[in-house]
């Protein structure tokens, strides 16, 4: 297994060449490309798309009835699918090469999963009939089978590879647990409404599962990619462990204060889940703001060490990623802060809000920079049209800002038309990046890596 220096010396070394693979290792080792083209489907169609539809019906009233049901179904397939799908082809592509252990599995998770998030689709919003109330029903323990079979295979890979635990591995135990977790509060939740012939899932099931996802799997595994992978990528100077240390039990506990304020109502009454709440999004605060100084990309460190020449075109998805972390970190707080002190929850349209700084502008946009960098590598193929990255950029930063700024006034008006320029401008942004990955990904092989597979 290459330790972090040994793979920036090696990331440095061919910077500026395209990754072309001597040789064709043979179709397992493309499986990651099913997992990764279904997902930018996924995101470009029932993701982004739905997304942006919604938006727009809300802001001009045309889209009432069955409203908040296909809104649920978008945060579930933005989650389940657009960024456990990619992650899951990430994962299982570069883990077996740390340590040299066989992949397993893959197809029944992608089959699980993708069966899952079809029946939740189409059940959910016509879960007062019957038939679909049925596929809503088998929707959960579907995924729910998905995420358990893929948990038991990374535990898998990793134990036949003898990786050690570390740092790494600690952020990927966290990430897994918490990936099962809200899996299974989804699948609850599920089951509960579609039992009940209930469009919308119960009480805080939801909201619960969603922090799991965000918080819980999506952060902490990109924070342990990071602590591995940024300094090289960045070629800045290598992240401080010790920080990285510190950060995991922070965002680890203030993610299970999180899950556990909206359910709380549930079991006691009285300031309960305020206060827990609260705990949690400090607690996130203070571990997003410890992670972003382990990785160098504190506000001030990135003032000081400014991208390296040939980095710039997928570095600036990877810094601007986590100032919008620190960003839905903070409004969260703010958000939690306000119940705590009498304010009540923050609505729905509020809390979406401080939500999609988190889903947008770090998650999204830090899958696009670590995307734009690790696709051509692992392909063998270089990013096409890569120029158009910087309108993608600029679409998603400019729907994020929108989205974050305005989106707790939906309803109250005055921000309707921009609501809905951000939208449009969100899904332009995931449009491009898809349409770049997929060619990348599509494209002929190059001659060489052709002629000696």
């Amino acid at each position: 297994m290459l330790d972090q220096p040994a793979m920036a010396a090696r990331l440095r070394s061919r910077r500026h060449l395209p990754v072309t693979p001597a040789a064709d290792p043979g179709p397992r080792s493309h499986a990651y490309r099913l997992f990764v083209v279904t997902a930018l489907v996924i995101g470009l169609t029932g993701g982004f798309t739905l997304g942006a539809t919604l938006v727009l019906g809300q802001v001009t009233q045309i889209w009432t009835r069955g409203w908040l049901a296909h809104a649920q179904v978008h945060g579930h397939t933005q989650l389940w699918g657009w960024v456990l799908l990619f992650a899951t082809g990430v994962l299982l592509h570069v883990l077996p090469r740390m340590g040299g252990a066989p992949q397993r599995a893959g197809r029944a998770i992608y089959a699980l999963l993708l069966a899952g998030l079809a029946a939740r689709a189409l059940g959910q919003p016509l879960a007062d009939q019957e038939l679909f109330a049925a596929l809503f029903l088998v929707s959960g323990p579907l995924e729910l089978a998905a995420v358990t079979l893929l948990v038991v295979t990374v535990t898998r890979i990793r134990r036949e590879a003898g990786q050690p635990t570390g740092l790494w591995g600690g952020y990927l135990g966290a990430a897994l647990r918490w990936l099962w977790i809200g899996t299974a509060l989804e699948a609850w939740g599920a089951i509960s409404a579609a039992r009940a012939g209930a469009l919308l899932l119960p009480g805080g099931w939801h909201e619960a599962a969603l922090v799991a996802l965000l918080w819980g799997f999506s952060t902490l595994l990109i924070a342990g990619f990071s602590l591995r992978m940024v300094a090289p990528l960045l070629h800045m100077p290598a992240a401080d462990p010790r920080v990285g240390a510190l950060a995991l039990p922070l965002l680890d506990l203030g993610v299970a204060l999180s899950v556990a304020a909206p359910l709380a109502p549930l079991l006691v009454d009285g300031p309960v889940a305020a206060l827990a709440g609260a705990a949690g999004a400090l607690l996130l605060v203070l571990g997003a703001a410890a992670l972003a100084h382990a990785v160098r990309l504190c506000p001030l460190s990135q003032l000081r060490t400014p991208p390296t020449p040939g980095t710039a075109w997928y570095a600036l998805f990877i810094r601007v990623a986590y100032l919008w972390l620190l960003v839905g970190a903070a409004l969260g707080l703010v958000q939690a802060g306000g119940a705590l002190l009498g304010g009540g929850p923050a609505g729905y349209f509020a809390a979406n809000g401080a939500r999609h700084a988190l889903t947008l502008g770090f998650v999204t946009m830090m899958i696009f920079g670590m995307g734009a960098r690790l696709l051509p590598a692992f392909s063998g193929r270089p990013w096409r049209a890569r120029w158009l990255l910087w309108g993608s950029f600029a679409a998603l930063n400019a729907s994020t800002l929108l989205r974050t700024a305005l989106q707790p006034t939906l309803g109250y008006g005055g921000a309707s038309g921009l609501l809905g320029l951000a939208a449009v401008l969100g899904l332009l942004g995931y449009a491009l990046f898809a349409a770049m990955a997929l060619l990348t990904l599509l494209s002929p092989a190059p001659a060489a890596a052709r002629s000696d597979g």
